[in-house]
């Protein structure tokens, strides 16, 4: 596996450099910079303490309910009616 760098990692993970530079340090692993390169085992032990760190998520709340219908206010039963026929005498 190719070396990674300090910053690719916090990419990967969504954390900040800083925060990968100071764990680093705190376990003994040499890193200068967000653009220090990290050997494999470095890579593989940080991404177990770093894993410890992150905050596990709650899960995203459901979405709410639609709101309930209201009934028409004026249904119309016959929305074609048909004409009536003209009275008798006229036409």
């Amino acid at each position: 596996m190719a070396k990674i760098r300090v910053h690719q990692l916090a990419k990967e993970l969504g954390i900040d450099s800083k925060v990968i530079i100071a764990e680093a340090e705190k376990h003994g692993i040499a890193v200068k910079n967000h653009m220090s390169s990290l050997s494999d085992s470095d890579e593989f032990m940080l991404r177990a303490f770093l894993e410890e760190l992150r905050p596990v998520a709650p899960p995203p709340p459901p979405p709410p309910p639609p709101p309930p219908r209201e009934p028409d206010p004026d249904p119309d039963p016959d929305p074609d009616p048909e004409p009536s026929p003209p009275p008798h005498g006229m036409g």
